[in-house]
């Protein structure tokens, strides 16, 4: 019964692969984030800066993991021109998006501590989308 279900395990690994890399990257970057943004906004008191600095360092992070290990055959060079501009457009659209989510769940009466991992799930979630099809993509030139 174990080995059944090890090998199912396993090919779902095989059939999701960039799934599973996505996640355990991004899983590092998110934690990041998580940790940076709350360590300055325990000393800035400003949410925005907290919000961007984390996100920004976690999304480089996010970049270069990305880059070398989960879309390696799909990405282009690390400093490839059009990946970079796709994937800075999407790094802004992440900061905003994220600050209004906080600001939203905060008005809504939640932590702090919660509004910042409810806003990494939805934007993990959006920025997979728009990475997978957009910025580690063959089809930009």
């Amino acid at each position: 019964m174990l080995k059944r279900c090890l090998m199912i395990n396993l090919a779902l690994f095989r059939k999701n692969k960039s799934l599973f890399k996505y996640l355990m990257v991004g899983t590092i970057c998110m934690i990041i984030d998580y940790l940076i943004t709350l360590l300055i906004l325990e000393f800035s008191k400003n949410l925005f800066l907290a919000n961007a600095i984390g996100y920004t360092i976690g999304s480089v992070s996010s970049y270069v993991g990305h880059t070398k290990f989960t879309f390696r055959k799909t990405s282009r060079h690390l400093f490839s021109y059009k990946q970079i501009i796709f994937y800075s457009l999407a790094c802004i659209s992440g900061i905003i998006t994220g600050y209004l989510i906080i600001k939203l769940l905060i008005s809504l009466e939640i932590d702090i501590i919660f509004a910042k991992l409810i806003q990494l799930f939805i934007v993990a979630f959006v920025q997979f989308l728009i990475n997978s099809k957009f910025t580690f993509t063959r089809k930009i030139k």
